[in-house]
């Protein structure tokens, strides 16, 4: 049983939408090329990056983020490779933290789903050490960006 069902963080999934549920599969196809076990906060970044639709995906490109530069430095900053991947999704603790976010800015937004932008929204507030080094790294500022997306999706 993987941390993020012990943590009675599943519940959670049936809050997902279609597209966040494709975001998720997107976010365990970025950690295995990785040869990574466990989907982190960076992880579900590049996903977003990688989903061709939606509003969050034109945020994104509008910011002028591209999945390749972004890939790159996901990699640069992961450092070596933790084993090999796993057939279930298992999340790291950041990522569970980000998606019990994701929900919080959903409910806050009065949706009854998580959609792929909330997990955007929760990835600007996280706290994750890995996520402040890509947006070091991508020279994101956090604050502003997120003042940008939420008033693009409210």
């Amino acid at each position: 049983m993987s941390d993020f069902a012990r943590t009675g963080s599943a519940l959670l999934y049936d809050r997902f939408s279609k597209d966040t549920i494709r975001v998720i599969i997107f976010a365990h196809g970025e950690a295995a090329t990785l040869g990574r076990y466990d989907v982190g906060c960076e992880q579900l970044f590049l996903a977003l990056l990688n989903e061709r639709k939606g509003l969050y995906s034109s945020i994104l490109t509008s910011m002028g983020l591209t999945l390749e530069e972004t890939r790159r430095v996901v990699k640069e900053i992961s450092g070596a490779v933790k084993g090999p991947t796993a057939n279930e999704i298992i999340f790291t603790r950041d990522a569970e933290k980000c998606l019990e976010l994701a929900w919080g800015e959903a409910q806050r937004l009065d949706v009854d789903q998580i959609q792929p932008e909330h997990i955007l929204l929760a990835l600007l507030v996280t706290d994750s050490k890995a996520l402040a080094n890509l947006w070091a790294e991508l020279r994101i500022n956090r604050a502003k960006f997120k003042d940008h997306v939420f008033k693009l999706i409210s």
